[in-house]
């Protein structure tokens, strides 16, 4: 394989330096866009952030990240999107559509990551904006009923990255997770494992995206009419990285109010997060927060139509 021209050569060591910083640290806990490829890979939305402990929270499209076994029995078709904006003009975007199709539930996502851009000036001393990171990725997921209370669910994605719009890395894994229900679905235990056998390799370099494990639970501790609350706690592991702990807790007043808030725990780091949402016939708008120590807040925003 030959080496790509960079534009400005002498820059090289800089974008190198730029790849490894933002592509393949550890993310710190609970944030968001911590690393490129992790966040994009999660592809969150604001209901999941909101709790940070959905593995088996279900909410269909809105769980579909934490665990694609969320979207099994889903009857209605819908689509949403979510939107972070991150520091120095990065953004993590996402778009999601899903449809039953029997006693199946069909779906396809579509994200991207920009890392925004930074000023380079060349041996003849113009300057010129270049794109740090630009990453895109594409899915398709399969929900299917197992047994009376038990779902199971694949998600198949396809992820390429590109720095300094120059490297370009491309990979293909996979998301499994199953889902078990019981009470009445008041009482659900969920697991999954994401991003399986995804590896990229920049020119001469190649890296395996970090496989995740998690497992957790949900209690829908009361209910009445219109009103309800659960109670969700979650583990989860990423390879080379210390296990974290996450417990969260949404409450749904009048059938279409909802107020979250989570905790997460990795390494002795804390994170902390608050959210809302409200739903109005077919359309539901969500929106969270999230924090931790020596980061800066993020906010996520979600929003979803049904058909």
């Amino acid at each position: 394989m030959n080496r790509p021209n960079l534009p400005y050569p002498r820059l090289a060591p800089l974008l190198w330096v730029v790849f490894a910083v933002l592509a393949f640290r550890p993310a710190p806990a609970g944030a968001v866009g911590g690393t490129a490829g992790e966040a994009l890979l999660l592809m969150s939305s604001a209901r999941s952030e909101g709790l940070l402990a959905s593995v088996a929270g279900g909410g269909g499209l809105n769980g579909l990240a934490s665990n694609p076994a969320s979207l099994a029995g889903q009857t209605y078709r819908a689509v949403s999107g979510s939107y972070t904006a991150l520091l120095a003009g990065a953004s993590l975007g996402q778009l999601e559509a899903a449809f039953p199709v029997g006693p199946m539930v069909l779906a396809v996502q579509l994200g991207n990551f920009d890392a925004g851009s930074i000023d380079l000036m060349g041996d003849s001393g113009a300057v010129r904006k270049v794109q740090i990171q630009n990453d895109i990725v594409a899915g398709g997921t399969v929900a299917v009923p197992v047994v009376a209370g038990l779902s199971a669910a694949l998600t198949m994605k396809w992820y390429q990255s590109t720095l300094a719009e120059t490297y370009q890395a491309t990979a293909q894994m996979f998301d499994a997770g199953l889902m078990y229900s019981l009470l009445g679905g008041d009482l659900a235990f969920g697991g999954a494992v994401r991003n399986i056998g995804g590896r990229l390799k920049y020119y001469s370099s190649a890296m395996s995206v970090p496989v995740e494990y998690s497992a957790g639970s949900s209690w829908t501790a009361w209910h009445a009419d219109e009103a309800a609350i659960m109670v969700l706690g979650e583990g989860a592991k990423r390879v080379g990285t210390p296990a974290q702990y996450s417990f969260g807790i949404e409450t749904v007043f009048l059938g279409s109010l909802f107020l979250r808030g989570g905790v997460r725990i990795e390494n002795g780091v804390s994170a902390a997060s608050i959210g809302a949402g409200v739903r109005f016939r077919a359309y539901g708008f969500d929106f969270a927060r999230v924090s931790q120590p020596g980061l800066p807040v993020s906010s996520r925003v979600s929003a979803e139509v049904r058909f």
